[in-house]
């Protein structure tokens, strides 16, 4: 019964088995499904969870960034209406915000393997075609040569001279060159939506600290351990 409304639905999954019913595409079939929903899964779903769940412990931890959250969300939204992704760029604070926690967090320290079409040169070395290249992203995302406080959480790290927000070459999250995550738009607009809506609503305090964000190993870092109470906003 599962499998026949599975089959019979409109979601990803329906969709995928019809067309691998359909046998017109050997590229569509189970491995490469189970493929895909893995990725959905630990690329898209766990991603932007382990970046909230990080985002909540640095503004529980950081009450003054998330007082100024709250307040630039009060002034440019208001508390009648959830704010939407067409307030994002009259939410320079609370942009700055946001990438800063990704910055900090550094959630991938590498990129996904690129390879060399040709031979060329970079920084002095010879790179021969065929070379399998990793970029450092968590060296660009913690090197004091591109931000004024590399090892702390300040979202000024975003923000110029008047408060207004300040894009930075070296802020890749989602990976350098052409192929670049290909869910980060979506990945922008959850977190975005996510995070305003639970400021606008309520206030977070650290209770306990158990983990700060840990390196799980060489490539990949986890969403801190801690517990935090919740208090709804006075109207």
């Amino acid at each position: 019964m599962a499998d026949r409304e599975l089959r019979n639905g409109d979601n990803f999954a329906a969709l995928y088995l019809k067309e691998i019913e359909k046998k017109e595409n050997p590229n569509f079939n189970m491995d490469q499904l189970m493929g895909v929903i893995f990725d959905l899964f630990v690329a898209g779903m766990e991603t932007t969870s382990s970046t909230l769940t990080t985002a909540v412990y640095l503004m529980a931890k950081h009450q003054d960034v998330q007082r100024r959250v709250q307040e630039e969300l009060d002034e440019v939204v208001g508390r009648d209406r959830l704010p939407s992704f067409s307030d994002m760029e009259r939410l320079p604070y609370v942009q700055a915000t946001i990438h800063e926690v990704q910055r900090i967090f550094s959630l991938a320290k590498f990129a996904l393997p690129h390879m060399t079409s040709e031979d060329c040169k970079l920084g002095g070395y010879d790179i021969p075609k065929g070379t399998w290249l990793m970029a450092n992203l968590d060296d660009a995302l913690k090197n004091s040569e591109y931000w004024k406080n590399a090892r702390e959480f300040d979202p000024q790290n975003f923000l110029d001279e008047d408060g207004k927000y300040k894009r930075n070459s070296a802020f890749m999250p989602f990976g350098v060159g052409k192929r670049t995550c290909a869910g980060e738009p979506m990945a922008r607009l959850e977190l975005f939506l996510f995070f305003t809506h639970l400021f606008q609503r309520f206030t977070f305090t650290l209770v306990e600290e158990y983990k700060p964000i840990v390196e799980t190993n060489p490539t990949f870092n986890a969403a801190p351990e801690y517990t935090a109470s919740v208090k709804c906003r006075p109207k």
